[in-house]
């Protein structure tokens, strides 16, 4: 028998109040059993709006939402056994590290709590697996911001959830905890097998943690896809312009690779798929250098073509006539290797 999807939204709207829009707009989607899947997209995408409408924190005007085939849109949150961890990480500054996982165990009824030992052994166990072991009688206030993230997660843990949701779970942190943060989650996740959903707007991010990312503009779904397969093969425009910093080229412009100059429609180019040559040199057409920015191995560079069109472009450093060929001022030649072309303004990729 094949499982039901751990999470499945069917058409869910969230109006905002007075008629102002929507910050959900018909979300359709599903998570597999065990995967990690990232909600990612730009502030006021409503990828928060739809972590918690899963959590059972945000109500919905229309659609449902199933857990594990369970109709849950009108279920409680705290009856959907559902682990979510707060941007802020939302911890009881009063309380022991100890206190602060052992709450929600506590917080059950009489009927539903554990005995005192078993709430004991359950919370030291997962303050092992947080690597917090020995930390149990500190407060937040006497931990960093890394650590303070994984007693929340230890907290959403401790309830046994059948879903881990995230809200921006690095998003108050600096950008070195980040990346061993994101490698510690990942791995935790493969041990535990828990079907986790995490907000962000970083990229980087959802591209390097998630098995799948689900990309939100307008309280719309753009896509759903492997991170190859929505970098590789954009399915609208905004999202080739969202990921990689696509920009937009007339679609008949010299610079498209062949199959990428139609008359109409919309053609992006990323600046890690754009040439720069020497004049005369190779396909593409005349441009001049107008900025170049050094940034570690690779230089950024702001090329404008003789029609007045800018493109950027990402380059490896420190090749012969570097410095030279590619100071402001400089002609060049520019082509893609690849490009992104929507006819009719929402196609595929070239």
């Amino acid at each position: 028998m094949t499982p039901h999807p751990a999470i499945r939204v069917e058409g869910v709207a969230r109006r905002f109040p007075g008629g102002q829009g929507a910050a959900l707009d018909g979300v359709s989607l599903e998570t597999r059993p065990g995967e990690l899947m990232a909600l990612l997209g730009p502030s006021g995408s409503g990828k928060t709006t739809l972590l918690r409408a899963i959590a059972g924190l945000e109500t919905v005007d229309a659609g449902r939402i199933l857990l594990d085939g369970e109709d849950a849109t009108r279920i409680p949150a705290r009856r959907r056994r559902v682990g979510f961890v707060f941007q802020n990480y939302a911890l009881f500054r009063h309380m022991t590290v100890f206190e602060n996982v052992a709450f929600g165990l506590r917080a059950r009824p009489r009927r539903d709590r554990p005995p005192e030992g078993e709430i004991r052994e359950r919370v030291l166990r997962l303050l092992e697996t947080v690597q917090l072991g020995g930390y149990e009688g500190r407060r937040p206030g006497a931990l960093s911001g890394g650590q303070r993230q994984r007693v929340a997660l230890a907290r959403a843990l401790a309830i046994e959830p059948r879903l881990l949701l995230l809200d921006e779970p690095f998003g108050a942190l600096d950008a070195k905890v980040r990346r061993e943060l994101r490698r510690w989650l990942r791995g935790l996740h493969d041990r535990l097998g828990l079907t986790t959903v995490f907000v962000t707007h970083d990229q980087e991010e959802a591209m390097e943690l998630a098995d799948r990312v689900a990309i939100l503009n307008r309280g719309r779904l753009e896509q759903v896809g492997a991170p190859a397969e929505v970098y590789d093969r954009p399915a609208t425009p905004f999202v080739a312009e969202f990921l990689g910093d696509a920009v937009r080229v007339p679609p008949g412009s010299g610079v498209l690779p062949p199959g990428g100059a139609a008359a109409k429609g919309v053609a992006l180019v990323r600046p890690r798929d754009v040439e720069v040559g020497a004049p005369g040199s190779g396909a593409g057409v005349p441009a001049t250098v107008r900025r170049s920015v050094a940034r570690g191995a690779e230089r950024l560079l702001l090329l404008e073509l003789d029609d007045g069109t800018l493109l950027e472009a990402e380059v490896s450093r420190g090749g012969a006539g570097d410095a030279d060929l590619l100071a402001p001022g400089s002609p060049v030649r520019v082509g893609a290797r690849v490009a992104h072309l929507f006819p009719d303004g929402d196609g595929g990729g070239v």
